[in-house]
C-alpha cells in the first residue's frame, strides 16, 4: 500500500513538475535519500503549483498560478478548515424592530413578525406567557450561526431563525 501511495505521489509530483527541468532534479535528489523522514522533508520543500487569483500586475508569477511548497499548502488549507461559507464580515451584528400590536408570548416553534416585515421562528423549545404591547425587539447574533431575539423590558431571549 505505501510503495503505491509512493508510486502515486512520485506520478503526480512528476506530472506537476515536468514542464521545469531542475524541478525534476530536484524530485530526483529527493527519491536517492534513504532516510524517510528526510526524504519527506525533501518532497515537502519542493514547489507545488496550485490555482489562485490573479495576483497585481507587478507581480511575475503567470496569472493564476502561484507556487508554494506542500507543506505551505496543507497548512493554509488546514488554516481555512470549516471557514469557507464565513463571508459575514460586513454584516450588522443587531437587528432592531418591532412587534406591532398585543403580543402574548410564544412556544417552540411559534413564528413571530417584526414590524420591518421579516418573520421569525422560535427555535428551541423555550416558551413564556407574556402580554406586551408593541414590544421593541432586538435580533442579536450569537454564536455558531444563532440568533437570539430580546424583547425590551424582559429577560428572555428565545433562539430564532428567519424564515422570511
Amino acid at each position: 500500500m505505501r510503495a503505491i501511495f509512493s508510486g502515486l505521489l512520485i506520478t503526480g509530483l512528476t506530472i506537476a513538475t515536468s514542464a521545469n527541468a531542475s524541478a525534476a532534479e530536484s524530485l530526483q535528489q529527493c527519491r536517492g535519500i534513504v532516510d524517510a523522514s528526510a526524504r519527506l522533508r525533501c518532497y515537502d520543500e519542493l514547489p507545488v503549483t496550485v490555482d489562485v487569483k490573479p495576483a497585481a500586475a507587478t507581480s511575475n508569477v503567470p496569472p493564476g498560478q502561484a507556487t508554494l511548497s506542500a507543506a505551505q499548502s496543507a497548512a493554509a488549507a488546514i488554516s481555512q478548515f470549516g471557514l469557507e461559507e464565513r463571508k459575514l464580515k460586513d454584516a450588522a451584528p443587531t437587528i432592531d424592530s418591532q412587534i406591532m400590536g398585543l403580543f402574548e408570548g410564544w412556544r417552540p416553534n411559534s413564528r413571530i413578525k417584526l414590524a420591518n416585515g421579516q418573520v421569525w421562528q422560535v427555535s428551541d423549545d423555550s416558551n413564556r406567557s407574556l402580554d406586551l404591547n408593541s414590544p421593541k425587539v432586538t435580533i442579536r447574533r450569537g454564536v455558531l450561526g444563532a440568533f437570539f431575539l430580546e424583547l425590551e423590558g424582559t429577560n428572555y431571549s428565545p433562539r430564532v431563525k428567519r424564515v422570511q
